[in-house]
């Protein structure tokens, strides 16, 4: 086995230890060549780790925004859902082809969360091969390449991004990336417009698949650097030939650098676009106000969320789906945090011209990160694993290369080379699969999630509602509660708790926690969640307890809100029936049927009014709409057959004069 490992390593490297370009035909591998080969085991490792995903189910957050709540997205590929992919602002975000990608998959495989983790594996893959591809034909290290390739596809900071179906906008959006970096290294080859246009069509797809792909025509800059050698700031500097031809216009000075940033300016506009439309689309919706996160304590997140990615990726141990903003950083932390960001950064710059791929790995992994670091706060997460998922890629960049020269300076044996990579990819492996298990169901996700974080007020609040879809309502609510623990003013655990209680019929103690979460998002900034939802829930415990007006009035602030929630029309109309305003009650049914025609509630109620009033052939017929929509739907039956003796009766009692 000794023997077989030195030969091996004989193969993979020349006599001066760097790594080997392409050899056709080797004594080890007779059938495939060496990239066949690298392909073979990035792809059968892959499956391996990521296999048992095809089992898990639909996670309880953003998945039912993003499918399985979404009307839109599980009717499939229509043309209805095509046009609605491309203006819809929901989820803040502007990204169709993500929504494009999650019909399909619901054109194919319904909600089956089989098919939709598959694609997000596939995806995850695509990225792999991409990757080793295009490192490869960028910098012609094969090994280096190989190695990178393998870290980035069994690194457990990517499990979220592959496990997480409403991530589907991670995985997609970096084929793209990756698609954009071989058309530019396409066109580098022999530039022409042809070539060139490549470019800013697979960087306007990866944008419209997630706009975090803002930052890829800075990264083409750092490639001009290194490894492609196209930047240049003196005519007389000699420029390295790499494996493709490269391509210097004849310009003096600084001109050559001017020359790059103007190819460019059809990306930097894209980039620009993509900036309006998110900023667009976040402002009044999901985008924390300075009020609740004040810039000095944003740029302290952003500073410690930059080392603590570097700690995670290092050593990924608690990760987590969610990670709680700390809101009172320790002054040592921060500082600490800036002198080593600073003092590396220094490092990199002063080692740019003799190691080239630490100033270009460093400045893509903090350059990358920049739109999801804080800065501009979406949500109230303080960092995300998915967020490593291209700009791991620059910490790749730096070790593999790195680690590779220190190997030479320190004269490290190949064998031990060999048997370290082994060694820490096997232990990839082992981590990554025991991570993904995590993302079997909702429940056990957060669970872990809250095992590893204190105060995660959010994932209490997201475990309690998975525990309450569950049945399990005492438990839910001790979630709820310890969410309320850790943020006294965090008023979605407020109304959920209250929704916990109503089920359990405890409608004065939930009114208590609804009349609570409307205080305090009355007089704090709006983040997120559904606040229309909070006055809906508070009149249907009033109407519970017998507390019609209040009921309507809370009915009414609802549709106020969301005048679009044909459900809340509904309810509106029921009180308003207990009120006895019949003739506004059928205003709000109607409504609600134009609003959605297949709300059997709104035909059965309407059918309800239009019977009393007489006019019983009307009222048959929304009662059949009822029943054909919602076939068990008793009431809606018994009320039917009612109406039906009522018309048969009325026939009688005409017949009975003519008979006489």
């Amino acid at each position: 086995m000794r023997r077989y490992i030195r030969l091996c390593a004989d193969q993979l490297t020349d006599q001066d230890g760097s790594d080997m370009v392409l050899r056709e035909n080797t004594p080890i591998l007779t059938n495939f060549t060496y990239r066949q080969f690298i392909l073979l085991v990035l792809t059968v490792a892959t499956l391996i780790v990521y296999w048992q995903v095809q089992y898990y189910d639909f996670i309880g957050y953003d998945d039912p925004s993003y499918v399985t709540s979404n009307r839109h997205v599980q009717s499939g590929l229509t043309s209805e859902g095509i046009q609605w992919a491309a203006k819809t602002m929901e989820l803040s975000n502007w990204h169709p082809l993500t929504w494009l990608s999650h019909m399909v998959d619901c054109e194919l495989f319904g909600l089956n969360p089989m098919g939709h983790h598959w694609t997000n594996l596939l995806f995850h893959l695509l990225n792999i091969i991409l990757l080793f591809y295009v490192m490869h034909r960028f910098t012609g290290e094969l090994w280096k390449s190989a190695l990178l390739a393998v870290f980035f596809a069994l690194h457990p900071l990517n499990v979220e991004s592959v496990a997480w179906i409403s991530e589907r906008k991670n995985v997609l959006s970096t084929s793209f990336w990756i698609m954009t970096m071989m058309a530019y290294g396409y066109y580098v080859i022999r530039p022409n417009w042809k070539r060139y246009v490549l470019i800013p069509v697979a960087f306007a797809l990866g944008i419209m698949a997630k706009p975090m792909l803002v930052t890829l025509p800075f990264v083409l800059l750092l490639m001009d650097f290194w490894p492609l050698c196209r930047m240049r700031f003196s005519p007389y500097e000699q420029v390295e030939k790499k494996d493709v031809e490269q391509w210097i216009p004849e310009d003096k000075g600084k001109a050559l650098f001017s020359w790059l940033l103007i190819e460019k300016i059809p990306l930097f506009l894209i980039t620009f676009f993509s900036i309006v439309m998110t900023l667009k689309t976040s402002a009044g919706q999901a985008m924390a106000k300075t009020e609740i996160l004040p810039e000095l304590l944003r740029i302290e997140n952003a500073v410690i969320s930059y080392v603590r990615y570097i700690g995670k990726f290092m050593w990924p141990e608690k990760l987590a789906v969610l990670y709680p903003y700390n809101f009172s950083w320790p002054l040592w932390q921060v500082a600490g945090a800036c002198v080593l960001l600073g003092c590396f950064t220094i490092f990199v710059i002063r080692k740019s011209k003799t190691h080239p791929y630490l100033a270009v790995g460093w400045f893509w992994y903090l350059g990358t990160l920049i739109p999801v670091i804080g800065l501009v706060q979406v949500g109230m997460q303080a960092m995300a694993d998915r967020y490593m998922y291209v700009p791991m890629i620059g910490i790749l960049i730096m070790l593999m290369w790195g680690i590779h020269d220190l190997f030479k300076r320190w004269r490290v044996g190949r064998t031990i080379q060999i048997v370290t990579s082994f060694m820490v990819i096997i232990l990839l492996m082992v981590c990554t699969h025991i991570q993904i298990q995590y993302w079997q169901n909702s429940v056990r996700l957060f669970r872990h999630a809250v095992s590893v974080t204190s105060g995660n007020y959010v994932a209490h609040n997201i475990l309690g509602n998975d525990l309450r879809s569950a049945g399990h309502f005492e438990e839910a609510i001790a979630n709820y509660q310890r969410a309320i623990a850790a943020n006294t003013d965090f008023w979605p655990a407020y109304n959920n708790n209250g929704v916990a209680l109503s089920a359990q019929g405890k409608y004065d103690e939930a009114i208590q926690n609804y009349s609570m979460a409307i205080a305090l998002y009355t007089k704090a900034a709006k983040i997120g969640g559904d606040y229309a939802t909070v006055h809906f829930n508070l009149g249907d415990a009033f109407f519970h307890v017998n507390r019609i007006n209040e009921a309507a009035l809370q009915f009414e602030e609802a549709v106020r809100i969301r005048p679009e929630v044909a459900a809340f029309r509904n309810s509106l109309g029921v009180a308003l029936i207990r009120l006895g305003r019949n003739n506004e009650a059928a205003r709000q049914f109607l409504q609600a049927l134009q609003l959605d025609p297949e709300h059997a509630g709104a035909h059965h109620n309407l059918a309800m009014i239009l019977s009393h009033q007489g006019n019983f052939q009307e009222a048959i017929a929304h009662f059949s709409e009822a029943l054909r929509i919602q076939p068990k739907y008793s009431e809606a039956r018994r009320n039917m057959q009612e109406v039906l003796k009522k018309i048969s009766d009325l026939q009688e009692k005409r017949q009975r004069p003519n008979e006489g």
